[in-house]
């Protein structure tokens, strides 16, 4: 037997089967077959063939349909996140993003294949200012905080020698490699001293190096660290000559930390040494408070300088990945975590408990969080899909 079979309705139906029973009733069964249509939009029409053999010219046949799932073509709207961002560019994945702290309208953002871009006007229009870049896969981004013409970058390369730091004094229209004593390491961190901005940190994939003199040359200051592959490097903003960073490597990976200008370093013992962090940041006001966010188990905090810890995860909804982690420049109670294919969560009690943003990203992967120093409300978030801004 042969026949079609159209969607009629006003939605679309998936999973349809068509079902054909035939013949007499013997002992309560009816013989039968069926067809797989698999999905029909409005409108759509499939055929189907049943092929059977019977001991008897069948006579009599009954058709039924059914489908798995049937969705309305007027379904009821799904709500607005109560935070809804808007991407406006640079389409590519955003690494590191970094602000104007005397003019917060004016950020930049490091790409990994288009090198720099920057905006005058909050994110909603970019341009790139690469000129000079060699090497334009970008991990890092600094702002002298005196003089914000003049900012840093950092390259990381694909063979493991290739990386470099590099400088503008134009406000990123161009750029000079300042690689002097760094060789090629992977610039993965650059922090500048809040009181004397010619010195510049970097945490690399050689260690530590430390410039002087606005990056014209670097020394490497590896002096007690495990593991000299550097991911995050945090400055005091109050006493400066107190470092934290994040070393990682074959052996383990941990926090340590300098109190002597990076002089030399030790390792802060905490509970969660053998999972990945993924964020450190710093109180600005109280420095002695520092947050860690982790790979495998979600925030942790500490209130002494990183002598002791505590998990600070209530509310946070499948922490186990903790992929970025920021603070709120003005009210340093207030945090903001995104969590690995869920949402950005915030804090507002110093992490003692945490609630879903509400915000349209969904899976996009969040590379990196920034906020408008001015107003804090407006968050930037580096993706792999560009900038988004939430201009609240």
């Amino acid at each position: 037997m042969n026949g079609s079979i159209e969607n009629n309705g006003s939605g679309h139906a998936s999973g349809v089967l068509v079902w054909m029973e035939f013949g007499r009733e013997i002992h309560g069964v009816r013989s039968s077959t069926f067809n797989v249509i698999d999905d029909l939009d409005p409108g759509e029409k499939a055929d189907f063939k049943s092929d059977f053999s019977y001991y008897e010219l069948p006579t009599q046949y009954d058709i039924k349909i059914e489908c798995a799932d049937y969705k309305s073509a007027h379904p009821s709207p799904v709500p607005t996140p109560r935070n809804y961002f808007t991407n406006h560019g640079p389409k590519d994945d955003v690494f590191t993003l970094a602000i104007d702290h005397m003019f917060p309208t004016t950020l930049y953002a490091g790409t990994q294949t288009q090198g720099v871009f920057k905006s005058m006007d909050g994110g909603f229009s970019w341009v790139s200012t690469s000129s000079g870049l060699v090497n334009v896969k970008i991990g890092s981004l600094a702002i002298d905080p005196f003089l914000p013409t003049t900012i840093y970058a950092g390259t990381y390369g694909t063979d493991g020698t290739n990386g470099a730091t590099y400088k503008s004094v134009d406000g990123g229209e161009h750029w000079i490699e300042i690689t002097n004593g760094m060789g090629g390491a992977y610039i993965f961190s650059l922090v500048i001293d809040p009181l004397t901005p010619s010195t510049i940190y970097a945490g690399t994939s050689d260690g530590v190096f430390k410039s002087t003199n606005g990056g014209e040359k670097w020394r490497m200051l590896n002096t007690g660290i495990p593991e000299p592959y550097i991911t995050h490097l945090i400055i005091d903003p109050v006493t400066p000559t107190n470092l934290y960073a994040v070393s990682s490597g074959i052996s383990g990976r941990g926090l340590i930390k300098s109190t002597n200008s990076g002089g030399d370093w030790f390792v802060i013992q905490t509970d969660f040494s053998n999972t990945p962090i993924l964020g450190l940041v710093i109180n600005p006001l109280t420095p002695t408070t520092l947050y860690v966010g982790t790979s495998t188990e979600g925030v942790y905090k500490s209130i002494d300088a990183g002598e002791n810890w505590n998990a600070v995860n209530t509310g946070l909804s499948n922490y186990s990945e903790v992929d970025v982690l920021i603070i709120d420049p003005v009210s340093p109670s207030i945090l903001y975590a995104a969590i690995r294919d869920k949402d950005i969560y915030k804090s507002s009690n110093g992490g003692e408990s945490w609630s879903a943003l509400d915000t349209n990203l969904g899976e996009i992967f969040i590379w990196v969080l920034a906020l408008n120093l001015v107003k804090p409300t407006i968050i930037y978030a580096g993706t792999e899909s560009g900038v988004f801004v939430l201009n609240k």
